[in-house]
Parts: C-alpha cells; sequence; structure tokens
C-alpha cells in the first residue's frame, strides 16, 4: 500500500522547491478541488460620456472562459470568487477591469475607446503595444477561428488577413493548405511564411515520407487552445527572424491559466458535409452509348458493327459519381481547464476529433492533448512550461490521377459497368480504368498514414534590475509520420504482386535555445528599448522505407508476412542555424518613434564562401494627431504614419524527387556522390551534386508605408499599406556543361518584384441595443520577374507555365486554341501569326495575358447581435487568376478512347455549320489531348465562406443550471461558391493547376460551449 499527498492548488506556494515539477496526472486532478468561494455579482453597465446603458458589454473573469453579456438594459449577474478580475469589454470601448474584494454589486462605465492603437500584440522575441509598433502586423480574432470545421489553424485564417493569400490543397481530411503572404518570392526555395509557437519555429509546409500523402504538420495544433495569432508582414516586423522571414513570420501563442479558481470549459461540434460544388457530373448510360455509337461511325466503323458492339455492352446506369462521394461527418470534442494561484497557474486540455470525408474511404482521427503552467519563483523569477502531444490517423486513397483514386475512377469508369458482379464480387472488369473499381479500391486496399508531435518548450524569465529582463527558451518540435500501403492480392495494384506492402517513415527533430536580454527604460519624454539575443537550432530527419510482395493472404498485411522482400532503404539528414540579433527602440514624446533591427545568420546549408549573413531594417512613425494642428479636427481620435525598409532572407531551400514531390533539401551546395552504380557485384559510387562554395541565401529588401487610423470614438478605423519587395539571389538550377557528369547547378542567378496594396477597415454601424458591426479587407499584388540566367524563360512543363523576364512568375505558356470548324467540326489551333490550323504540330506556343496569380482578394464580415443572438457572415473571393484545368484534357476526350467523359461533350459538333465549342467525336482522336488554352479557365470565385448563428443563454437560465455559461450555435462553412470553373472546386489551385483533385467540403455542424 503506497501514500498520495494531494494539495491544493492554493498550497503550493507552501510547497519547498522540490515539490514544483508536478506531474501532469497531478495537476489534471488537482483541477477538480474548489479553491475560494463563489459570490454572485450583479451590477449595470453605462457610457461615462452620455450615462445611457449598455447592451452586450462582454464580462469575463480574467483567465477563464467564464462570462456573459450585459442585457438589452445594461444589466449582468456573473458568480466569482473575491480576488478574482471582472474584465469588461464592448466594441469601441475602452477595457476595465475590477478586482473583486467582498461586495456583491458593481456598476461600471465605459469610456468610448477614441485611441484604438492601445492593442497588445506579439512580434519578434517580445510583445508591443500597436500605438509603438513602427511594422506591419495584423492580428486574428481567435474566437473566430475557434468554431470553424477546420483541421488546422492555418486554414482558419483565410480572409482574416489582408496580404495572406491560403488555399487548401485538397479536401483530403487533414491536408495541407498554401500560404502566400504577398505574393511568391520564389521560384526554387519555398513559400511558405514561418510559423512560430510559443518562441519555438515549428516545421511547416508539405512533409510527405515517400509515397502518396502530404501532409501539414500544423494540423496538430487545437485551434481552440490558441490566445493569439499576428501576421508579420513588412521588414521591420520580420528582419529580426533573418534568414527564414522572407516570406513573413505567422507568431501563434497559446492559451495560459490566471490566479482563481478552477474553471472548466467543454466544447462539442456536430457536423456534416458534401462536395463544396455541384457544378460538374458525368454522362449516364443512354448519353454515353449515344456518344460512343457515334464515334465509332465517325471514325469509319460500320453502322452494324458500331450497334453490335453498343449492344455488348452492358445495361446498368451505375452513377459512379453518387458511389463515390458521400456526405461526410465531422466531430469534435474539446475539454480545458484552467486556474492557479498568486504563485502558480496552469492551463490543461485534451482534444479529439473525428471526420469522414466526402470521399468513400477518406477519415481522419486526430488526439491532442496541451499543459502549459506557469510558476513564480520569487519576485524577480519566472519559469514556464508550454507542451502539446498529438497523434493523428489518416486513410484515404493512392492520390489524384491514379486508376486507384475514387475521385479519378468515379470520372473515367462508364456507366454500363456495375460496381459488383451478380456473385456479389467487386467488378474488376473495368478495360476504360485498368480494371480499377473506384468503390472496390477503398475496401480491399489499405493506404495512409499516422503521425505523431510532440511541440514544447522551457521557459526562465528574470528581472535582475528594474528595467532589465533575462530570458531563456528551450523548445523542441519532434514529428513523426509513417505512411502505410497494402494493395489487396484481390485487387488490380496488388494481383501481379500476390499482395504487396510498403512502410515508409519519416522523423524529424529540431532543437532551438534562445537567449536575450531586453532593456525598457523612460526618461522624461524618451523612452527607450533595447533587445539583445543570441539562438542556436538544429534539425535532424531520419527516413526509412520497406517493401516486400507475395502474401499468404489479405488477412496478412505486414511486411513480416511477405515472401519477396523488394525495398529496403535509409536515409539521414541535418541542418543548423546560428544567430544573434538586436533591436533598438526610441520613442519621444508619445509622437515620434524609431525601430532598428539588426541579425546575423550562420547556416550549414550554403557554401564555404558565404555561410553568414546580415539582415537588418529601419522603422519610423510619427503620431500626427498627437500634433497641435490636428486639435480641430475632432472626428479623428488617432492618426498614426508609417513607414520602413529592410531586408529579410530564405534560407528553405528545395529539391524535388523522381515523381515530382518537393522536399527540404539541405545540401545544395555541398559536392555529393551517391553509392547505387554497382559494378561487377561491387559496390560503386557516382557524382551526384557538383559543389558551389558561393550559394547564398536569396534575400528580400522590403519597402513599407502604412496609415492607421480612429475615427468618431473609435467606431471606424481603419489601415492602408503600400508595400514593394525586391528579391534578389533567387536559387535557380543553371545549366552547365555534360563534360562535368551533370547538367545543372544551383546558382544564384534571379531576381523577382511584389508590390502591392492592402486595406484593412472596421466600422461600428449600429450600438444600441441592436449592433452591427462590419470588418473589410483587401489585397491587390502585382508579381514581376525582373532578372534571370542570361534572362533565357524558364518553362515548367508540369504547370504549363513560363518565368519571363518583365512578366510575373507563373504566366501561362501554351499554343492558342482555334475553336471548332464550323464545316466539318474539326479542332482548330492558332499559329503564330494567329492563323487557325488544323495541324496541331503548326500550332505555336505563346506567352499568354493570364497568370495563376490573382489581380486581388478580400473578405468581408458583418456581425449582428441582438439580446443574446448573434449573427456573423464572412464572404471571401478572389479575381484575376487562371486554372489549368488538365484533368479536361482527359474528360473531353472528342473520342480518344471510351472512358466517361463529362456533359459537355453532348454539345458537340454533329453537322456541317453547327457552332460550337466541341469538336466532333471520332473514335481515337487526339485532339483532345493536346495541350492548348482550351482548358485554361478562370480561376476567380466569390464564396458565403462562413455564416454563423449563436445564442448566448441569459443568466437566469446558465444560474438554473448551475453553470457559469453556456453557448450552442450552427455554423455553415463554405456554404455556396459563385465560380465559372468547370472542374469540382476552384480553390486549391494557387499555382494555376487542377489535377483530378479530392474538392473541399461544404459544411453544416452544431455546436455548444459549456462554462463551469
Amino acid at each position: 500500500m503506497c501514500q498520495t499527498d494531494l494539495y491544493l492548488l492554493s498550497d503550493l506556494n507552501e510547497l519547498p522547491m522540490r515539490k514544483i515539477i508536478i506531474p501532469f496526472v497531478f495537476l489534471t486532478l488537482s483541477t477538480l478541488y474548489v479553491q475560494a468561494q463563489e459570490m454572485h455579482i450583479t451590477g449595470t453597465i453605462t457610457r461615462a460620456s452620455q450615462g445611457d446603458p449598455l447592451p452586450g458589454v462582454t464580462v469575463v473573469v480574467q483567465g477563464t472562459s467564464k462570462g456573459v453579456i450585459s442585457d438589452f438594459e445594461g444589466r449582468y449577474s456573473i458568480s466569482a470568487p473575491a480576488g478574482s478580475v471582472l474584465k469588461f469589454s464592448s466594441v469601441g470601448m475602452v477595457p476595465f477591469e475590477v478586482t473583486l474584494e467582498q461586495e456583491t454589486m458593481v456598476n461600471v462605465q465605459l469610456k468610448d475607446d477614441i485611441t484604438g492603437l492601445d492593442e497588445v500584440i506579439v512580434v519578434g522575441y517580445g510583445t508591443s503595444s500597436k500605438a509603438s509598433f513602427v511594422g506591419s502586423a495584423s492580428v486574428v480574432n481567435t474566437p473566430d477561428m475557434k468554431a470553424r470545421p477546420v483541421s488546422s489553424v492555418e486554414k482558419s485564417l483565410q480572409g482574416m488577413i489582408p496580404g495572406l493569400l491560403t488555399s487548401t490543397q485538397s479536401g483530403t481530411p487533414g491536408s495541407g493548405t498554401d500560404v502566400i503572404l504577398r505574393g511568391v518570392g520564389s521560384i526554387n526555395a519555398s513559400t511558405d511564411p514561418l510559423y512560430i509557437v510559443d518562441g519555438v519555429p515549428i516545421a511547416t509546409g508539405d512533409v510527405y515520407a515517400y509515397r502518396f500523402y502530404t501532409t501539414n504538420p500544423l494540423a496538430s495544433l487545437e485551434p481552440s487552445d490558441i490566445e493569439s495569432v499576428t501576421v508579420l508582414k513588412d521588414a521591420s516586423a520580420t528582419s529580426i527572424y533573418g534568414a527564414r522571414a522572407s516570406n513573413g513570420v505567422i507568431v501563434i501563442t497559446t492559451r495560459q491559466g490566471s490566479a482563481g479558481k478552477t474553471h472548466f470549459n467543454f466544447s462539442t461540434q456536430l457536423g456534416r458535409s458534401r462536395r463544396v460544388t455541384d457544378n460538374f457530373d458525368v454522362l449516364n448510360t443512354p448519353e454515353y452509348k449515344e456518344l460512343v455509337y457515334e464515334q465509332l461511325v465517325n471514325a469509319g466503323v460500320p453502322n452494324y458493327e458500331a450497334y453490335a458492339r453498343i449492344l455488348e455492352m452492358g445495361n446498368e446506369n451505375t452513377d459512379w459519381m453518387d458511389e463515390v462521394f458521400r456526405t461526410g461527418t465531422d466531430q469534435r470534442y474539446n475539454l480545458q481547464a484552467s486556474g492557479g494561484n498568486n504563485q502558480m497557474n496552469f492551463f490543461v486540455s485534451g482534444n479529439y476529433r473525428n471526420q469522414q470525408g466526402v470521399v468513400i474511404g477518406s477519415d481522419m482521427e486526430r488526439y491532442s492533448a496541451r499543459a502549459n503552467m506557469r510558476y513564480t519563483a520569487n519576485p524577480w523569477l519566472r519559469l514556464g512550461v508550454n507542451s502539446t502531444l498529438s497523434y493523428v490517423d489518416v486513410n484515404g486513397s493512392s492520390g489524384p490521377g491514379f486508376y486507384s483514386d475514387p475521385v479519378t475512377s468515379a470520372y473515367f469508369i462508364p456507366p454500363v459497368y456495375p460496381v459488383r458482379t451478380a456473385n456479389g464480387e467487386f467488378n474488376h472488369h473495368i478495360p476504360e480504368n485498368l480494371n480499377y473499381n473506384a468503390v472496390s479500391a477503398t475496401v480491399l486496399d489499405n493506404v495512409g498514414y499516422d503521425e505523431k508531435r510532440y511541440l514544447g518548450n522551457f521557459t526562465a524569465e528574470a528581472t535582475p534590475l528594474d528595467g532589465l529582463a533575462y530570458k531563456f527558451n528551450g523548445g523542441m518540435d519532434y514529428f513523426y509520420m509513417g505512411e502505410y500501403l497494402f494493395w489487396n492480392p484481390k485487387s488490380p495494384s496488388g494481383e501481379g504482386y500476390k499482395g504487396y506492402s510498403e512502410y515508409a517513415s519519416i522523423e524529424s527533430r529540431h532543437w532551438i535555445l534562445t537567449h536575450t536580454l531586453n532593456y525598457k527604460k523612460t526618461f522624461g519624454n524618451h523612452d527607450l528599448d533595447l533587445l539583445l539575443g543570441q539562438e542556436a537550432q538544429k534539425t535532424n530527419e531520419f527516413s526509412t522505407r520497406l517493401a516486400n510482395s507475395k502474401f499468404p493472404s489479405d488477412r496478412f498485411v505486414t511486411l513480416v508476412n511477405g515472401a519477396d522482400p523488394l525495398t529496403a532503404s535509409t536515409l539521414q539528414e541535418g541542418t543548423s542555424l546560428a544567430s544573434f540579433f538586436t533591436s533598438l527602440g526610441y520613442t519621444l514624446r508619445n509622437k515620434y518613434i524609431v525601430q532598428l533591427t539588426g541579425r546575423r545568420d550562420g547556416s550549414s546549408r550554403f557554401g564555404a564562401n558565404n555561410r553568414w549573413a546580415n539582415f537588418g531594417s529601419i522603422g519610423a512613425a510619427w503620431h500626427i494627431s498627437n500634433e497641435a494642428f490636428m486639435d480641430p479636427l475632432t472626428f479623428i481620435d488617432d492618426l498614426k504614419l508609417r513607414v520602413s525598409q529592410g531586408t529579410s532572407g530564405n534560407q528553405s531551400i528545395l529539391g524535388y524527387d523522381s515523381d515530382g514531390n518537393p522536399y527540404n533539401d539541405y545540401y545544395t551546395a555541398m559536392g555529393l556522390y551517391q553509392f547505387g552504380a554497382d559494378y561487377n557485384g561491387e559496390p560503386g559510387s557516382q557524382l551526384y551534386q557538383i559543389e558551389n562554395p558561393d550559394l547564398r541565401w536569396e534575400k528580400n529588401a522590403t519597402t513599407n508605408l502604412g496609415i492607421d487610423w480612429v475615427s468618431l470614438g473609435g467606431r471606424f478605423n481603419g489601415t492602408v499599406e503600400l508595400y514593394q519587395k525586391n528579391t534578389k539571389d533567387l536559387l535557380l538550377l543553371v545549366p552547365i556543361s555534360v563534360t562535368t557528369g551533370l547538367d545543372v547547378v544551383m546558382k544564384n542567378v534571379g531576381a523577382m518584384e511584389n508590390k502591392g496594396i492592402e486595406l484593412e477597415l472596421e466600422a461600428v454601424l449600429v450600438d444600441r441595443s441592436f449592433q452591427w458591426t462590419m470588418g473589410y479587407n483587401f489585397t491587390a499584388n502585382k508579381n514581376k520577374v525582373t532578372a534571370l540566367d542570361n534572362n533565357e524563360p524558364i518553362y515548367d512543363a508540369s504547370t504549363r507555365q513560363q518565368a519571363t523576364v518583365g512578366k510575373p512568375y507563373r504566366t501561362f505558356y501554351l499554343p492558342r486554341w482555334g475553336g471548332v470548324n464550323p464545316a466539318d467540326g474539326s479542332a482548330l489551333w492558332l499559329d503564330a501569326d494567329g492563323r487557325p490550323v488544323m495541324d496541331y504540330n503548326q500550332a505555336e506556343a505563346v506567352l499568354l495575358s493570364y497568370k495563376a496569380d490573382p489581380d486581388f482578394y478580400g473578405s468581408v464580415v458583418q456581425t449582428f447581435r441582438y439580446k443574446g443572438i448573434t449573427l456573423s457572415v464572412q464572404w471571401y473571393g478572389l479575381y484575376g487568376n487562371s486554372i489549368y484545368n488538365n484533368s479536361d484534357r482527359y474528360l473531353s476526350s472528342d473520342g480518344q478512347g471510351t472512358a466517361n467523359v463529362d456533359r459537355r461533350q453532348l454539345e458537340r459538333w454533329m453537322h456541317e455549320g453547327d457552332i460550337t465549342s466541341v469538336p466532333i467525336r471520332v473514335d481515337g482522336s487526339t485532339s483532345g489531348n493536346k495541350e492548348s488554352t482550351r482548358y485554361l479557365e478562370d480561376g476567380s470565385y466569390l464564396k458565403l465562406k462562413n455564416i454563423t448563428l449563436s445564442y448566448d443563454l441569459p443568466t437566469k437560465v446558465i444560474t438554473k443550471l448551475h453553470c457559469e455559461g453556456l453557448q450552442v450555435y450552427f455554423l455553415a462553412e463554405n456554404a455556396y461558391t459563385w465560380t465559372h470553373f468547370t472542374g469540382l472546386d476552384p480553390e486549391g489551385s494557387l499555382k494555376g493547376l487542377s489535377w483530378f483533385k479530392y474538392p473541399n467540403a461544404k459544411t453544416f455542424a452544431l455546436g455548444m460551449n459549456l462554462n463551469f
């Protein structure tokens, strides 16, 4: 028998130092104890300037999720222990806090918010008030993120930040997201922003072990655990991160506890999903037979023979789209607890999500847990730990474009084939799809991945002298992903192998150690803020791939049961970064602000002659509204002008494997040899990569001009920014003499420019018992390539785009479609002089005016509140981008084969004089498969992105329920999409290419938030 001592959190200040490190289980159990007796507080909230009651004011017990909203007459009622802090906040009003003693009635007067710039934002290695910040940064309203049915943080940012363009790559559960901030600035390096979570930079972008799946590691972060998200955009805000910040920085902080009673929050959400658009469909059986008969006859097949071939087809009328697409489901459950005392506080959470995708066989299950703790050892020393564990399991298919992929198969398989034969077995006689059955592939085969992640850090903050603070941050990001694949011997995939099993994994360990020394002091009208820092990072990756075949049964799927081993390989890689940085901020009379930043980085990725590089910025701001000459303009409450200029870098060099998948290339500058060139049974090596000791970072030089204003008592505020971002020393593969043994080497030879405008507006349109607020953001960006190697264009065959000096990077380069000849229905293209030709070989590819990047994009959010009811509506759209619909080359085949086609083929040419855009159908025709502008489509779209209707139960109801707050809500995500794009979904094509993609989902969900 053992004895366990349990302590109340209120007694922690009595514990010796050796008992401070409390096990996670003990911490969770301790949250069940009540620390102080609850008091019932009531009161009335009024406006200080006019004395009228204020409805809709949020009253929160600080450090908890417990809160209420004042009623029509400004009255509120809430329970809280003595010593707690009540925070009162409302749009357009200055937040107010009061510490409870023994009073049970607290009346509050709120002042109009006439500054609008007192918000504290998280910036590089610290915090800053928005008023004293000279850079460009946007803060996301995290409550708007938490309820959205998305799998990762960056997906919830869509439409929330000007300058931030996000697009979900695929609707597959757990898939990644493309994120571009202020335009594409690189060709062969990553375009992903740098993500910082509680001071730890984390791995992002597509991660894959070997074969089919890419995943975004950000999916391991639960949105409801996040306190704030700050997007840093210009050099003044990002250059302190130096070599990694050219694509912007997204700083994420997670929630912390505070002194007071332990508070719990339980939230759940149940949703149903379907594909985002229904604007695409294929032929049914009568239509299919009609077109096949017609294409045979047009090819010279006698009528009777063509008719006989039609009779040989079955009479099934299978809708393979209906067989593959389904109504998906989504379940989310979150439990959080927070509390503590004046010496120690905590925040813990557990989260579970189960999502079934809109395509059969696709699903995701995620478990995650978080524990954040803060301990005040003495008045000058504070310690903290942030940690999260997550496990994600995803099942799916081989990927777009594979015959075994359900989405691809649903396009191709003719409706005349049944899913199962008469004896109940899966039908595997489908020649048009290499005998793959769209349904059986998800039942017989097993394809997917699982990932495990730990993200955590330890911090120590010491303030030995007044104004002087030292902080240590030690963090670790551990990520493991394992892909598994089993092809059943009964399926077309595994039949030839007699069963095939494969496992591939990647393990990444990233360490970071950061030391900063910060000195802040005020001398009369002078404010000084000096930061010095040093940082070291190291990343190690280890990957494996194993494969086996000839399995005794489909019930034995692990590799050890196979009789014919095929592959066994491992790979180990690593990189490191050492850094020194500083910043100096100076403010005079609260009017004039100057910020200087510098950083020096040394990276193992680059050549011996350029291992180190310097980055820096200078920024200034002028509070014009604080000048005497602004006094007559009483409608302007605050007006600030900002300007900055500086540099940042990009060290994330991408390589591409034989299948075109990107990966982090850590050794681009090195001279490398590879083994495998065996001879006469002995191992041999050969030259793999030529050394380039002069290889260096891509560098961005950014200039930013911004104006912030607040007017009419805080009811209207906004920001306008102009920026120009010039990238030089682009990392490009440059041709070299083949006498070296290779044909290309990576060099710094190109340049690119992005410039644009951002607009962000917030307005309180009605502020009475009924409230109406609106937020609007708009971004227009222009991209241009300004230099290449010898100014020679670079053509990308995979996207049909060409980088050309003077043009946008992602400009399409294609032969031009000439339409259909009305006389005989033949396909036409245009030659170099723009004349129609029937011979595709005479068509000339030209650089077009169409590009993958949008001209502009933006979002509008309107929120309406009345007596506890809140309705929020978000619209999001982009305009001016084009998409090459590569799938349509096969779905508009004009008779090349007998696979199914889209319904637009019903508009084909049939008689002399017909005016149509679809050529005559001829069996064996190749006109449909020719690359041209025929398949270049307008990718613009407008989405009714989100609708959320919520109701906060009144105080008298929740009091009877013995809880602190209860909210119920209904939401719709991707509710409706307007687009001219003919594929399943225009989103997910930021690179301008669509290829049998898994569409995003429209989701309808019911949810509940309970505080107790």
